[in-house]
């Protein structure tokens, strides 16, 4: 049977990324960039929103966490009625080029995860200077703001591994063992929250 815990962070796994969305929309709505003006016509949904929202993520082609991540972006972008598109990479080279041709294509919202911001702080800082809301998902909290994103969602590791050791001991869980799935920039927030779960569990 699953812990309390852990069905906490699969429900917000499974709303997180509407709510995102919807966060996005709605800075795009006072924006520069879109000035309240419904301009694209793509998107059909209920909300009829219109806009054009990009994600772009350090997600591997394949992976089961990231592909519930695009599926939500676009469950939202059908209900609100937007455009959304979703592309990653996980090499943080070629996820900086992904935003750099995102930013051309002149969205009006960009969600972006950074598991490697030093090597994207350049191309989302390009984003916010082109008048785009950014918001920053999944990793980077630490430089989020400071990159000039509007807002972060995510877990901070520290805490992440913390609320998973505690849960692994109220199982008896005496040893664990942390399998990373992400590139290697992402290893060293992976170690983060093994150490914390290992910590907790003893």
């Amino acid at each position: 049977m699953t812990s309390a815990p852990f069905r906490s962070i699969a429900s917000r796994l499974r709303w997180g990324v509407p709510i995102v969305a919807a966060a996005v929309v709605a800075s795009a709505c006072s924006s520069a960039n879109s000035v309240n003006v419904q301009h694209n016509k793509s998107g059909g949904g209920a909300g009829g929103y219109h806009y054009k929202i990009a994600m772009v993520t350090h997600g591997g082609a394949g992976d089961s966490f990231w592909s519930i991540v695009k599926a939500g972006g676009v469950q939202a972008g059908k209900d609100m009625g937007d455009d959304f598109t979703y592309q990653s990479n996980g090499d943080p080279t070629q996820q900086s080029q992904l935003i750099d041709a995102a930013v051309n294509q002149k969205p009006d919202g960009l969600i972006v995860s950074m598991a490697n911001p030093e090597a994207l702080k350049a191309a989302i800082q390009r984003a916010v200077a082109a008048g785009i809301p950014v918001v920053t998902i999944n990793s980077g909290q630490a430089q989020s703001k400071a990159y000039g994103a509007l807002s972060h969602f995510g877990s901070d590791e520290t805490v992440a591994g913390q609320a998973v050791g505690t849960g692994l001991k109220q199982a008896g869980v005496k040893s664990v063992i942390c399998v990373v799935q992400e590139a290697k920039d992402a290893i060293e927030t992976a170690n983060r929250t093994e150490r914390n779960a290992n910590q907790r569990s003893k």
